[in-house]
């Protein structure tokens, strides 16, 4: 599926136990190499849906610049778009306390409603993130020892290609 101004979707990416699944024994400068198998899945995801990427794991502290260096030099697929607004998580941290999961659906809301045009997403993630009924029935969980497998890039498809 190709993006259009009817139909742009998004795929809201968690990395830790999604892509790195504790698998790899490798590492580079950013830190542990992805799970192959997953980086796999990941690209037909991309080839087939076309979706925009934007980072909603706690990676995206790194900046969307050295995100976007980390995945040009991996060869990862597709081009990271752009990560999740942070100003909540931030003031938590700021004061001492950890983000919950369900802070994390909160922020991907905020990237929707900042982007209205991207009428269908996916939110890709090994944690239930999701802060209402309507963010749940776009919910993808990973186990986090397997990441993605078949049978999540199949149901990402039906989200994304209906």
């Amino acid at each position: 599926m190709q993006e259009n101004s009817q139909n742009k979707s998004v795929l809201f990416l968690d990395f830790d136990g999604v892509l790195n699944t504790g698998n790899s024994p490798y590492r580079d400068e950013f830190g542990d190499l992805f799970d192959p198998a997953s980086v796999h899945e990941l690209k037909r995801i991309i080839e087939s849906a076309n979706p925009a990427i934007v980072i909603s794991s706690s990676w995206k502290m790194l900046g969307l610049g050295t995100l976007r260096e980390m995945w040009r030099d991996r060869g990862l697929p597709g081009r990271i778009f752009g990560i999740t607004p942070s100003d909540a998580s931030n003031e938590m941290m700021m004061r001492g306390e950890m983000p919950g999961p369900k802070l994390k659906g909160a922020e991907i809301q905020q990237w929707l409603d900042e982007h209205p045009d991207y009428t269908h997403y996916v939110i890709l993630d090994d944690e239930d993130v999701a802060q209402d009924d309507m963010q749940s029935s776009h919910l993808v969980q990973t186990n986090p020892s397997i990441g993605i497998s078949t049978q999540i890039t199949d149901a990402i498809f039906a989200l994304l290609m209906n």
